[in-house]
């Protein structure tokens, strides 16, 4: 199936700040707002953080990422 052909990208030396999952598996999402904050996407969806900061979404482990803006 296509899911099978997806990569799945492990950040390695980067923690979860929501559930403490070492290392985030999948998609990363850094706050921008916040110096060293970090969520995996079960964190992020669940609101664990402020919901007006934004996020960097990083699908890769070599940190490229785009700009998720706070939705208000």
């Amino acid at each position: 199936s296509l899911h099978d052909a997806l990569p799945i990208f492990k950040h390695w030396d980067i923690m979860c700040d929501g559930c403490r999952e070492d290392p985030i598996v999948g998609t990363r999402w850094k706050c921008i707002d916040c110096h060293d904050y970090d969520l995996c996407t079960q964190c992020f969806m669940a609101d664990v953080h402020d919901r007006n900061h934004s996020f960097l979404r990083i699908d890769s482990s070599r940190g490229e990422g785009y700009v998720v803006l706070a939705i208000n």
